[in-house]
C-alpha cells in the first residue's frame, strides 16, 4: 500500500477480505478505517485513488443476507445507492458522508 500522510489511517482487513476482487489496486488505497463493528461483521472506509467508499464486509457469506438482497434489487431495476463492487460476503458502496449526490438520511426523511 501507498505511504500515508501524517494523520490518516491504515487499518488491517479481515485476511480473508481481497480487496483486488473488489477492482481496487493496493498501491492506490491511502486509508482504511474500521468504522462499524458488529459480531463478525465490519464496516470500513476506504479511501482509494481520490475517492472514499465503505466496504461492509460479512465474515460468513451465508449470513450475509444484504450482498443477496442488493443483487435482487438490481435484478428488478429497484433503485439503491451505487454498488462500485460485490463478493460474496461483501459491498462495495458509496461513501455517503462525502457524496455530492446522496446523503444520510435524517429524522425529517422520515414520515409517521
Amino acid at each position: 500500500m501507498s505511504e500515508l500522510q501524517k494523520g490518516e489511517t491504515l487499518e488491517k482487513l479481515p485476511e480473508t477480505c481481497d480487496l483486488r476482487r473488489l477492482g481496487f489496486d493496493a498501491a492506490s488505497i491511502t486509508q482504511v478505517k474500521l468504522i462499524h463493528k458488529k459480531h463478525s461483521n465490519r464496516l470500513y472506509r476506504i479511501e482509494y485513488d481520490g475517492q472514499s467508499f465503505i466496504l461492509k464486509w460479512f465474515a460468513d457469506s451465508t449470513q450475509s443476507i444484504e450482498v443477496r438482497s442488493y443483487e435482487l434489487l438490481a435484478k428488478y431495476g429497484v433503485p439503491t445507492l451505487p454498488v462500485h463492487g460485490r463478493t460474496e460476503n461483501a459491498l462495495l458502496l458509496e461513501d455517503l458522508a462525502m457524496s455530492l449526490i446522496w446523503r444520510l438520511a435524517e429524522d425529517a426523511d422520515i414520515e409517521c
